[in-house]
């Protein structure tokens, strides 16, 4: 799972995962504890990522991608 996160989510940075990283995410995102992230539980993470970036680019319109 960590490599597909480190493929899918490169907005954690230039740099790969380490165990400890990933054992913490994972365990942020396991809300019932049962050591494994569900389609809810990645699903809400998403949510959340998608919410932030939101904000992000709403507050300042200069960082927001323009067409030309």
């Amino acid at each position: 799972m960590k490599e597909l996160l480190n493929k899918e989510l490169p907005i954690f940075g230039s740099k790969q995962m380490d165990e400890a990283e990933f054992k913490r995410l994972v365990n942020d995102l396991d809300h019932n504890k049962d050591s494994e992230v569900d389609f809810k539980e990645y699903v809400c993470f998403l949510a959340c990522i998608t919410m932030g970036f939101n904000e992000f680019f709403k507050d300042d319109p200069s960082k927001q991608h323009r067409r030309k």
